[in-house]
This record gives C-alpha cells, sequence and structure tokens, in this order.
C-alpha cells in the first residue's frame, strides 16, 4: 500500500496495490507524472497513474529494483537495489535467468518503449562498480546530463553519462548514500 497525506502531514488516503506482497519502496514521479515504486520481494515495478489507478504490470527484468531516473528523451534507468544469491526468507524473488543470482548490482537502461538497452555498474568496491545502487537521477546541471547514482555499500556517489560509461566520483566516505534529489543548482 501507499500512504498519501497532504501539505501538513494529515492522512489522506491510501492506495492499496495488487500483486504486491512486501514494502513498496524507491517513489518517483516520471515527467508524465506516473509515480514508480519498487517491491523487491516480488521484484515487480508499480505505476500510479495520475488518477491514482494502478497501471498494468510490465516486466523490465527479473531484478530487484528500487529506484529510477527518467532521461528527457524518454529512457529510463533503473537500479538494482539487492544483489547475491539468497532471496530473502518468504519473497518471490527469482534468479537473474541464466545465473543462480537474485541481483547483481547494475543499473539497466531501458529506451522509451521499455525495450531493454544495456546494464552498467556491476558488483564490486573499485570505481565504476555498485555495492547496492540505492538511489539515482538525471542530473541535469552540467553542460550534458549525467546520471548520479548514490553507490550506498560502497559509500560514494559518482556520476556515469546516459551511455553508462563511468565519468567520476562525486564524493566518497559518505554514510550510505541511499537517496537523492535535483533542486535547482543543488543535489539533496
Amino acid at each position: 500500500r501507499i500512504l498519501q497525506y497532504d501539505a501538513d502531514f494529515k492522512p489522506k488516503g491510501v492506495l492499496w496495490t495488487e500483486g504486491h506482497r512486501h514494502l513498496v519502496m524507491g517513489l518517483t514521479f516520471d515527467p508524465q507524472g506516473t509515480l514508480w515504486g519498487f517491491d523487491i520481494h516480488t521484484q515487480k515495478v508499480l505505476r500510479v497513474d495520475r488518477y491514482g489507478r494502478q497501471m498494468p504490470d510490465h516486466t523490465f527484468a527479473h531484478r530487484a529494483f528500487g529506484t529510477a531516473a527518467f532521461g528527457k528523451d524518454g529512457s529510463i534507468y533503473l537500479g538494482e537495489t539487492l544483489k547475491g544469491s539468497k532471496p530473502y526468507w518468504g519473497s518471490m524473488m527469482k534468479y537473474v535467468p541464466g545465473t543462480n543470482r537474485i541481483g547483481e548490482g547494475h543499473v539497466l537502461k531501458f529506451d522509451k518503449d521499455r525495450k531493454f538497452v544495456k546494464a552498467f555498474g556491476g558488483p564490486g568496491a573499485e570505481e565504476g562498480k555498485f555495492n547496492t545502487c540505492h538511489g539515482i537521477v538525471v542530473d541535469t546541471r552540467g553542460r550534458k546530463p549525467l546520471v548520479l547514482v548514490c553507490n550506498r555499500n560502497n559509500t560514494r556517489v559518482e556520476h556515469w553519462d546516459l551511455d553508462g560509461n563511468f565519468v567520476r566520483v562525486i564524493q566518497k566516505d559518505l554514510r550510505m548514500p541511499a537517496a537523492v534529489n535535483i533542486q535547482g543548482n543543488y543535489a539533496v
């Protein structure tokens, strides 16, 4: 379920989601006003239109996504929040096809038609690798847009280009960065 509050944080309503068993996390809006959320245990991407109607499921990949960002060209970037080979007890997680793993720590890029384009990052501690991709946004503050990634368990925030090439570490030695949003000239 998704709880809705007004500007004074008074309860306004509850959206009961269908086909989801666990916590819905990583709520974000796309440019069209669709609300996206993620049930990491059923590996489902939840989408709700601006009228509060749950949209049909679309299987982007059998991965435990927990975050999304959107490019101006309609590209969709989904970050794998979970990785490893052991599904959580009580979950309905499937293995990544051809592996014995529930996730591998990538960001997956899809085009505007929701077709897979590429995966980038992957598991590891070195720069250009992820250890729990927990927050992403398309950062349009510079000369060209970049994907800003909260690399939570590697305790750093990174920039990647829109084609999935590592650009640089922005800040390291943070305490588990987990979410990011662009407000004017600031990343918060």
